[in-house]
């Protein structure tokens, strides 16, 4: 992800401060989600089909 600039962070953080930035977000993350997709090892269209079929 570095030199993504359309995600300033990634280029001023390390990926010790990233990780760190999200358990500091998780807990937010958790109490506003509506859905929770396991992404690990997925395609993205596999993805897409989680989502849709939790949204229907």
């Amino acid at each position: 992800m570095s030199n993504n600039y359309s995600r300033p962070l990634v280029n001023r953080l390390g990926s010790t401060d990233l990780q760190e930035l999200q358990q500091a977000r998780a807990d937010k993350y958790n109490l506003v989600s509506n859905l929770k997709i396991a992404t690990d090892e997925s395609t993205p269209q596999q993805i897409a089909h989680k989502i849709i079929q939790q949204l229907f």
